[in-house]
């Protein structure tokens, strides 16, 4: 048997890693080309290989977490996120699946796309995790505020349509704000990534985060693809377009692993460097993109939706706009040396 120990030790082949990947994606393209004439089975089997390399992938970031101990708790548990995150990714594929393949629904929107949400809201809290490491109190409060934005955010985005749904109020608008949405998120986790790679100054801790980063730009041009066909009525379940989400799915497995091969060779040096951090460049402004999408939500619901189901999204914006000037307040009282004052005096 192998020990624990070594099993911290072994790695995983990268460039074995890469050409099971390659058979994949091509797997993936033949199916959806030499099927097509047999619609279900080309269904099915796509979308259990949609499922499977769901869980891989999330298992390479799940070898990164362990792997990455190294660098600290932080590290450890963003890294962990990310792989639970892509579970959940793998979990709304398997309540599409089943919608679609068992009881003959049309999948979107379906309760599939509050699964892939809450991808969304912890794969971005695993990237803020990664690019501001927490030395004071005063990160621990900033990454928090940051995540109760996110998740606010999220929940009046998934409220206000939930609500339309429900009600009947403009059954056009839940497909087109969930298509919308997704482009949003994709744009937000582009540029948490872009952060990630300015912050790192060596080949070695950036080349992860380039896969990443290649992972997110396929799911921008997949999920535009996708939301243009798809309000145009041209949209077909299993076309080559779904093979874009593959192509992500697997260039963020391949980060994982990479990832973790990378952490067995880091220098003590390089480890105290990625612990200590340095200044995000672009986070800051990401809550500027949900007060957007929150303001337009807002003003939406205040058209469409019944008065007790508005109330709730008023609170819940409310809440978001706290969070926001509690964010930004922390800023400027960080900026202007506030909390090292009080340390100095205690």
């Amino acid at each position: 048997m192998i020990s624990i120990q070594g099993f911290k030790k072994r790695n995983i082949s990268f460039q074995y890693s890469v050409f099971i990947g390659l058979i994949l994606i091509i797997s993936y393209i033949a199916i959806l080309i030499f099927l097509k004439d047999n619609y279900y089975l080309d269904i099915e089997l796509s979308d259990i290989l949609d499922i499977l390399i769901s869980i891989i992938s999330a298992f390479c970031l799940f070898y990164a977490a362990f792997k990455s101990k190294i660098y600290g708790k932080q590290i450890y548990i963003a890294w962990t996120l990310l792989g639970i995150a892509q579970l959940l990714y793998a979990a709304g594929d398997i309540a599409w699946a089943y919608i679609e393949l068992y009881l003959h629904n049309v999948p979107f929107p379906s309760i599939a796309d509050d699964l892939y949400l809450l991808y969304y809201v912890l794969f971005a809290i695993g990237l803020l995790l990664l690019s501001r490491p927490i030395t004071t109190p005063e990160k621990k409060y900033r990454i928090i505020l940051d995540a109760g934005i996110i998740i606010l955010s999220a929940l009046i985005i998934l409220w206000t349509t939930i609500s339309s749904s429900v009600f009947g109020s403009a059954n056009n608008f839940l497909p087109l704000s969930l298509t919308i949405y997704y482009i949003i998120r994709d744009f937000v986790l582009f540029f948490l990534i872009i952060n990630l790679i300015f912050i790192h100054t060596t080949k070695r801790t950036k080349n992860p985060f380039l896969l990443l980063l290649g992972g997110i730009v396929a799911y921008i041009i997949t999920d535009a693809a996708f939301c243009y066909l798809f309000l145009n009525g041209m949209y077909v379940s299993d076309s080559l377009i779904d093979a874009g989400w593959v192509i992500a799915f697997i260039l963020i497995g391949l980060a994982g692993i990479l990832q973790g091969n990378n952490a067995s060779l880091e220098s003590s040096e390089t480890i105290k460097q990625i612990q200590k951090g340095s200044k995000p460049a672009l986070t800051s402004f990401i809550p500027f993109i949900w007060i957007g999408v929150s303001i337009f939500m807002l003003l939406w619901g205040y058209y469409n939706l019944p008065p007790s189901n508005f109330a709730i999204v008023q609170l819940k914006f409310l809440l978001f706009i706290i969070l926001i000037i509690l964010r930004y307040a922390l800023s400027i009282l960080e900026k202007r040396g506030y909390f090292h004052r009080i340390t100095n005096i205690n």
